[in-house]
């Protein structure tokens, strides 16, 4: 199998290419989890998998609860499908503890503490209340709970990685926190070893071709319950060998036809790129210089699932787009370019002014 259709079978299978007819919580659903640190660019990372959705759908979805925010893969904010949600984290939360005993061992958080604010969460929220961090900050403070430094970011991560809080609606820009189980509508729950195939199903289906040293860096497994999860989900994938290494991917595969090639605006955080541990598919070497990577990640150009220059947007009355190109593009991709700058003001609902250059 060659890198570019390695490269097209990932578009297919992450829904970036053919024309899905998906609703917002379905995409989520199959691609296992949306990172949503940044909270736009994870609304249109679901969007950008379907063809002609508006920001005002992904956020319907997620006002009715059918696409629920929380901390969960890496302990890094995704939006999970509302059914997921329980078993991830059931699934995912001890690592994730254990991984920040150091952690909070220096901010002199101790299990007595994270239960107690576990229990004043419960009792200033019940009813389907939802407060902001600020608020939740100041009720915690008032009840002996101190959240000098990091430790409020802390305390709140622990009660959602916990199931006691999950993120609920936004109060014009800024987030509330409500309990888990008033927000969370319906919970799947899973035993265990099912929970662990049923992930690396969602991620080898949705994904592949990916490594199982892919699949580790997305899940923030450890290696002896990716592989057993890999090994359980082996029923619904297929393997291959690409230069050596191992490759999965969905048994019943697309098979790509030559096409002409795609455009994608792609977010900071979107699974195509920060899905996988090794991106070099996607990303080539000379082009990763110029990619700002740390801390926020530089919106990416993708042309047939290949790097060639990034964007940033600016929404006031208008959204305004700049793009940069890290090379010349042909008259078809310029024009593919630019039906990609109008889908995004189309999904945002504004009228677009857009900026173009390329770097000589």
């Amino acid at each position: 199998m060659t890198n570019i259709n390695v490269l097209r079978r990932r578009l297919v299978n992450q829904l970036l290419s053919g024309d899905s007819t998906k609703a917002p919580h379905e995409v989520v659903k199959i691609l296992g989890a949306i990172q949503a640190q940044d909270y736009a660019g994870g609304e249109w990372s679901i969007g950008l998998r379907i063809p002609g959705s508006t920001i005002s759908d992904i956020r319907k979805a997620i006002s009715e609860r059918q696409i629920v925010r929380t901390w969960a893969m890496r302990g890094t904010l995704h939006f999970l499908a509302g059914t997921d949600i329980d078993w991830m984290l059931r699934l995912l939360a001890p690592g994730l503890i254990a991984g920040l005993t150091r952690r909070y061992d220096e901010l002199g958080l101790d299990e007595r503490t994270f239960r107690k604010a576990g229990t004043l969460f419960t009792k200033f929220l019940k009813g389907g209340g939802q407060l902001t961090r600020k608020e939740l900050v100041v009720m915690l403070e008032k009840n002996g709970i101190s959240c000098e430094g990091q430790r409020a970011p802390f305390i709140l991560h622990r009660a959602s990685i916990d199931r006691v809080l999950c993120f609920g609606a936004k109060q014009e820009k800024q987030e509330t926190h409500a309990l888990f189980d008033e927000w969370v509508p319906v919970k799947q729950s899973m035993e265990r070893n099912d929970a662990l195939a049923e992930l690396a199903r969602r991620y080898f289906t949705s994904h592949g071709p990916a490594t199982i040293q892919d699949y580790m860096w997305w899940s923030g497994l450890r290696a002896e319950d990716a592989r057993l999860g890999l090994a359980m989900a082996e029923f619904w994938l297929r393997k291959i060998s690409i230069e050596g290494n191992t490759y999965w991917m969905p048994k019943e595969s697309v098979m790509i036809k030559p096409a002409k090639q795609v455009v994608h605006l792609l977010p900071p955080f979107d699974s195509f790129l920060i899905g996988y541990k090794d991106r070099a598919a996607s990303i080539d070497k000379k082009v990763l210089k110029m990619l700002r990577t740390g801390g926020m990640p530089d919106s990416t150009i993708m042309i047939d699932g290949n790097v060639v220059g990034k964007w940033k947007r600016r929404i006031t009355k208008k959204v305004t787009i700049t793009t940069e190109l890290f090379r010349e593009v042909n008259r078809p991709d310029e024009r593919a370019l630019r039906a990609a700058v109008e889908r995004y003001a189309e999904f945002t609902g504004n009228q677009l002014e857009w900026e173009s250059r390329t770097k000589r």
